[in-house]
């Protein structure tokens, strides 16, 4: 009976210490999870900074670009109108030759009538060109907006399925410590 008594209580001795040793796991495992789940969230938010960073660059980019393009359209510009101005004299020198004082007078009309049909055409071009930069200004805004809304709706979802695991496994947690007490 002692021996019996013995060995019924060694073997009560090896399930505590199963159990110690389950339990120790399970709590390993936990806190396991929430290290990988601590791990996804600065993963997540390292991926949105880099994101957000990104979308700087390309906006300066993009403005850097405009302004380089603007540059390049100033000087053809200029140098548009600096052969124009060089054909218009030589065209008055010439026409000098011939019959200077009508020659004269035409000149200075069809310089007059150029210079109001380019400040025409630039106010006009100007114009569009404004009017484009806030088209794509504003459809730009709106896929960013839409875009926010899609990675705003992405976390909403995958914080309530993070929230429904979590409800889950604390369930699970209640139905095994229910059993243990049984």
């Amino acid at each position: 009976e002692e021996t019996r008594a013995r060995e019924k209580e060694r073997e009560k001795e090896l399930e505590l210490r199963r159990n110690m040793q389950r339990e120790t796991e399970r709590e390993e495992k936990e806190k396991d999870r929430r290290e990988n789940e601590q791990r996804e969230r600065k993963q997540e938010k390292e991926t949105e900074r880099k994101v957000l960073e990104e979308g700087e660059h390309v906006r300066a980019r993009e403005r850097e670009l405009r302004e380089v393009g603007e540059r390049e359209r100033e000087r053809e510009l200029h140098e548009v109108r600096e052969n124009e101005r060089t054909q218009v004299l030589e065209e008055v020198k010439t026409a000098e030759v011939r019959l200077e004082a009508t020659n004269r007078e035409l000149a200075r009309e069809l310089l007059e009538m150029r210079e109001r049909e380019r400040a025409q055409n630039q106010e006009i071009a100007t114009e569009k060109a404004r009017e484009q930069v806030r088209t794509n200004e504003r459809a730009r805004e709106r896929e960013m907006e839409k875009e926010r809304e899609r990675i705003r709706e992405g976390e909403i979802e995958r914080l309530k399925r993070i929230a429904e695991n979590a409800d889950r496994e604390r369930q699970r947690a209640e139905r095994e410590q229910d059993r243990e007490k049984r």
